[in-house]
């Protein structure tokens, strides 16, 4: 009943969602079109007017294509009036008595000669057809020419062309300003013959390409930074959720680390802080926004440019020492005409291998082990039965059978009957069958465009759903765009962009990763169809047996995981709102002036509700009783009975304000651009967690109060009250948190080239802020960055040179900033309230530091652009040498000075590497190779720390930078392993100073010995420093085929183990697969299985993950996508009226090519973690 109501709900929703779609679309349509367009009217006088002339007058006062021959024309000449709305009409009274007949091809009219053999007798054929860019945009000024002459035409307003073509060549070749040339073969011998679009594609390294910076736009060939530019036609091959998985390796040094759910977190050149965000600011349309990737609508992106060097990015001051990714979305041109664009795919994802995820053992040896474990006495002691310690003692199966073996008189030949049973049954089929399903992601997108002389519009509608691998798991969005451009007047220029987004998340199923808490041998259900016995997080089920049970306020003490998410219900809901405004004057020639704003809101709720037959639910209803041990029955409880209802939501709210000066003239050679700004910021962020709902009624909406007694009387199952009542005051308070940043800035930025050839810039920002200190000076910093651009190919000596396109040489230096947020100059306190005495208490939150400041990143760059042979090879190779100083760490300090650690600006980091891109492009007749190759080197070192020495742990740990453990002299995320002594009487040890051998039993090295690579052993960093990328398209007629390939070299991994062979007495245990190393080893390696009776094994996972044994090479090549695509021929199109069509198909994450390991791990998602399973999409797009 309930799956009913769901999917009526989900089919309402659906069609709410589709007339809503529907009807804004027409109505967008209407408007557009009665502003753009006005009825069509053909009110001509013709006066003995040749008869070329009248045909083109007549198409464009009809709004038609009429396609001819000007050889067929030549001599021919009209005197009529014409007054109609119909072209027909007209072009049949022009051509009445005349040898000419008219003909509707698709969407263009043809007039030819009645003889139609005129054209096959002197061998020419009248070739028409439409020119586009990838995005089915018309090109207009498209110059178009047979291959054997140098003379053509050129495409109208529209795209349309039409050309006559001699018998003596098959070839048209198209070029136009910034695209690839196209090369077309022409079939057949018809005298009239209609071409499907022709579809020219950007080229990306050729210099009039437009660099944004958020600020400004500006040429490549004047724009002295490192930048790379990834384009709507990229962008559009690689269809997405979320637009970081479509930059995802197309950028030499933007290494990117993939999560779970498919979003990409990027770095660019290297990591140059330890505690501030190192994460990359990102621009949209002009102005920073909060957050990540995900309230930007991947279909509207026009495209993407990411500022890596201090020219590049100072501009945006204490912000951009990560980089800036600017990304700019689709606006319609002015006079652009009515189009409407559907985007749609489905993306089918194979289920996960549930061995690799999980990484657990087998039934049998899990089995195996835990009976071995508790009978060698590798743990602190046995299960006791009796009292609430033992009702607050789980068991598996396993120690069931084996305490009742020891306690109750089961018999060893009984026990190992039930354990016998527990090998041989596996839980994978019914967890597949009841809490799997089919990954689906579908989104549909429509996009609606035009304009006149006046307005410019660009509306989306999107929608997108998420099933993910497990039950009741996913979510729903909604996103609309609009980005509209009114030109006031020829001095005013007004602008808005909009963006609103809503997402229903839900999470009541589990993750599959979770799928580990339950044994191999747990079941979800009996043979008879009811819940099977899960192992608790809370309580023993044959203690629970033993008390009275119906005393309690909820009598069911069992857990079953797929009771527990059927009994659930967690969802989150979001709306995002952002908003740009903007004003633009034109003051004089090259002088305007800007004011822009831009209000971001994004709330979030989230409601996390447990029904009564949760074991979440009664483990709180059930623990917070009196409870009489003499007669094991509860005598009092404090919770009412229902559900439990969590619940909170949280608020980010963004206010820029931004005025800006702008000049731009050219001087004969001399060529001058300036602006200069200031802009205010404000980011509010807050949230509240509200008290704990206990005893919710869902059907009418209530809960009643609590009796929480007195302090004294208040009681849990241990009898203890103030415990008891600290722990409830936690889930019954409510919590808030509230925090304002403030910024204040000023900007200029210049830049000046002389003759196409010498350029420089100079750009500098002054960022103040809210951060707490009495002296207001280091509130501000000012970062500033020079650059010189020589572009070689416009001298006199290389013009000559035909092979070279381009070369230019290019170099930076600069300072960019990085404000920890976290720590103050003075000491900051948090406020809370005391469940002991129920009053406002504060505690500290940051003892602060009078001389803290900025952090700041000296920055040198040195660039070559090039292409060669018509840009049949292009590129790019920068190096750069970064160094971020006063980077702010922390130190341990005595305890007498009233805490153990303190920041300071006391560490160097240094971030060194060079980066190439490589494109090739090769034509052979209609086939068409596009290859590009990016690779980047990072060398990252942190340089000086103002306390190096550091303890053998923080050595293991400093492999995850998380940990914020680093060592001086290493980079970032540096990997140190012990040394393995080998076995001595079944006790393993590892070598430390001076030739001393300490066993796995013994903290002493890892916890009170500093480290040193005197007996450590240094074997790399998990952060690979070289990372390489390949993509390769090709194409025939309208067939083409993507191929991405992605690769990390020189890094390093610990594999996982089995960290100790310690294994508790009572509660969920989770058996590694790897315990089976223990097995295989000799102990001359690797450690073996403990002595019998040696409970210390527990701290033997202090030492095993860490051993230099277990540290493989990290390098690997893997096949991230594989697209095949195919654009439907316009000539079938036609009929139904439609512009363009693409179909295609994509398999992502199809695994690894090559890895470096010997175990043939994914190093970027090694067992145990939930690597994403391969997926199959089906996509459309239509042009109307």
């Amino acid at each position: 009943m309930e799956r009913k109501r769901k999917t009526k709900h989900e089919l309402y929703a659906s069609c709410r969602l589709l007339a809503w779609t529907i009807s804004f679309a027409l109505l967008f349509c209407f408007q557009l079109s009665a502003s753009s367009q006005s009825t069509s009217s053909i009110n001509r006088n013709f006066q003995n007017e040749p008869l070329a002339q009248v045909l083109r007058t007549i198409g464009n006062d009809g709004g038609k294509k009429v396609i001819f021959s000007t050889q067929d024309t030549k001599n021919e000449f009209v005197t009529s009036r014409v007054s109609t709305s119909s072209v027909n009409d007209a072009l049949k009274q022009v051509l009445s008595g005349k040898p000419f007949k008219f003909e509707q091809i698709g969407e263009f009219i043809t007039v030819t000669r009645t003889t139609q053999a005129q054209n096959a007798q002197n061998g020419h054929s009248l070739v028409f057809g439409k020119v586009v860019d990838r995005n089915g945009e018309p090109l207009p000024g498209v110059t178009v020419r047979c291959d054997d002459k140098a003379v053509g035409g050129v495409t109208d307003a529209d795209g349309n062309y039409s050309i006559e073509m001699p018998a003596t060549t098959r070839h048209l070749v198209f070029a136009y300003v910034g695209m690839k040339d196209a090369t077309v073969l022409v079939r057949g011998t018809k005298s009239q013959i209609m071409l499907d679009p022709v579809v020219m594609y950007d080229d990306g390294h050729q210099l009039n390409e437009v660099v944004v910076t958020g600020y400004q736009s500006l040429s490549r060939e004047r724009a002295t930074g490192a930048f790379d530019k990834v384009g709507s036609e990229v962008l559009s091959s690689r269809p997405t959720s979320d637009l970081s998985s479509a930059l995802q390796g197309l950028v030499a040094g933007m290494q990117g680390t993939e999560n779970e759910d498919g979003t990409v977190d990027f770095k660019i050149r290297g990591t140059s802080s330890f505690f501030a965000n190192t994460s990359p600011l990102v621009v949209v349309d002009g102005f920073p926004i909060e957050g990540n990737f995900s309230s930007i609508n991947p279909n509207d992106v026009e495209s993407v440019t990411v500022l890596k060097d201090a020219a590049a990015a100072s501009i945006w001051g204490t912000r951009s020492a990560n980089g800036v990714i600017v990304v700019t979305t689709k606006h319609a041109k002015q006079g652009s005409k009515l189009s409407v664009e559907g985007k749609s795919f489905w993306r089918l994802g194979t289920r996960p291998d549930l061995d690799y995820i999980l990484a657990q053992a087998d039934s049998r040896t899990a089995v195996d082990y835990e009976l071995k474990s508790l009978q060698n006495g590798w743990n602190f002691g046995d299960y006791v039965p009796g009292g609430v310690n033992g009702l607050m003692s789980p068991l598996n199966e396993v120690h069931e059978a084996y305490y009742n073996n020891m306690y109750n008189g089961l018999s060893e030949e009984d026990m190992n009957a039930q354990l016998d049973i527990l090998r041989n049954r596996s839980n994978r089929s019914q967890l597949k069958k009841y809490l799997m399903q089919q990954q689906l992601l579908q989104q549909y997108d429509v996009s609606v465009s035009g304009g006149t002389d006046k307005f410019s519009n660009y509306a989306s509608l999107m929608y997108e759903k998420n099933d993910e691998a497990t039950i009741k798991r996913g979510y729903e969005r909604f996103m609309a765009n609009y980005n509209g451009i009114y030109h006031i007047n020829r001095h005013v220029t007004a602008t808005l962009n909009a963006t609103w987004q809503k997402r229903n998340i839900e999470t009541s199923g589990v993750r599959v990763s979770e799928f580990a808490t339950l044994q191999p041998y747990e079941m979800l259900l009996n043979d008879d169809g009811s819940y099977a016995y899960n192992t608790s997080a809370y309580w023993n089920r044959q203690e629970a047996a033993s008390i009275n049970a119906s005393s309690f306020p909820t009598s069911d003490f069992s857990y079953n995981m797929l009771r527990e998410v059927r009994n659930r219900s967690y969802r989150t809901n979001s709306d995002n709102w952002r908003i740009q405004l903007g004003l633009d004057f034109n003051i004089i020639k090259g002088l305007t002036y800007n004011i822009k704003y831009q209000y971001e809101y994004n709330k979030q709720d989230n409601r996390y509700v447990d029904s009564p037959e949760s074991s979440e639910t009664a483990y709180y209803e059930n623990f917070f009783v009196n409870f009489d041990p003499t007669t094991n029955s509860a005598t009092e409880s404090y919770l009412p009975v229902g559900s439990m209802v969590r619940s909170g939501n949280s608020k980010v709210k963004n206010y820029v304000f931004r005025n800006q000066v702008n000049y731009k003239n050219i001087f004969g050679k001399h060529d001058v651009s300036a602006l200069a700004g200031i802009e205010m910021s404000q980011y509010d962020t807050s949230s509240t967690t509200n008290p704990t709902l206990f005893g919710y009624n869902e059907n009418t909406n209530t809960a009643p109060a609590p009796y929480y007694g007195t302090k004294s009387d208040f009681k849990n199952l241990y009898g203890y009250s103030f415990y008891n009542t600290y722990y409830l005051f936690n889930q019954l308070q409510t919590r808030f948190s509230n925090r304002t940043d403030r910024y204040l800035s000023y900007y200029i930025n210049a830049a000046y080239m002389f003759d196409d050839r010498y350029g420089v810039s100079f750009s500098s920002r002054w960022d103040g802020s809210n951060f707490v200190t009495d002296d207001a000076s280091l509130r501000w910093s000012p970062m500033w960055s020079v650059g010189a651009k020589w572009n070689m190919k416009n001298e006199k000596w290389l013009k000559p040179v035909k092979n070279i396109d381009y070369l230019t040489l290019r170099y930076t230096y600069g300072l960019n900033g990085n404000a920890e947020t976290s720590t103050s100059t003075r000491t900051l306190i948090t406020m809370s309230q005391s469940s002991v005495t129920n009053t406002t208490v504060a505690r500290i939150a940051s003892y602060g530091n009078p001389d803290l400041s900025w952090e700041v990143t000296h920055s040198h760059n040195f660039g070559v652009d090039f292409g060669f042979f018509h840009n049949v090879l292009s590129g790019k190779i920068d190096i750069y040498n970064r160094r971020s100083k006063d980077v702010i760490g922390t130190v341990n300090v005595p305890a007498v000075y009233g805490t153990t650690t303190q920041t300071f600006n006391n560490a160097e980091i240094s971030n060194k590497g060079i980066e190439v891109e490589l494109t090739g492009r090769f034509s052979f007749n209609e086939f068409h190779i596009n290859s590009t190759v990016t690779y980047a080197y990072n060398k990252n070192k942190v340089e000086k720390l103002y306390h190096p020495n550091e303890y053998c742990y923080g050595y293991m740990y400093a492999s995850d930078p998380s940990n914020s453990y680093f060592i001086e002299g290493r980079p970032i995320g540096a990997v140190y392993a012990y040394k393995f002594a080998g076995t001595e009487d079944g006790t393993p040890y590892v070598w430390g100073p001076n030739g001393t051998k300490y066993s796995f039993s013994d903290l002493t090295l890892h916890n009170n010995t500093y480290g040193s690579e005197e007996f450590l052993e240094y074997k790399g960093s998990t952060i690979s420093p070289h990372t390489f990328g390949w993509a390769n398209e090709f194409s025939w007629q309208g067939l083409s085929l993507y191929v991405y390939f992605t690769g990390k070299f020189g890094g390093v991994y610990r594999t996982p183990t089995a960290d100790t062979p310690y294994h508790d007495s009572t509660g969920r245990c989770f058996v590694s697969k790897y315990v089976t190393r223990f097995y295989e080893s000799d102990g001359t390696s690797s450690p073996t299985f403990p002595n019998a009776g040696d409970y210390m094994c527990y701290r033997w996972d202090r030492y095993i993950p860490y051993l230099s044994c277990y540290v493989e090479d990290a390098s690997f090549i893997r096949l991230k996508e594989l697209t095949l695509a195919y654009q439907i021929p316009a000539r079938w199109m036609a009929r139904l009226k439609i512009q363009s069509m693409k179909v295609y198909c994509q398999a992502r994450d199809l695994g690894m090519i090559w890895t470096a390991n010997k175990y043939g791990d994914d190093p970027e998602w090694l067992p145990g973690t939930n690597k994403p399973a391969a997926s199959f999409t089906l996509g459309l797009d239509i042009n109307l």
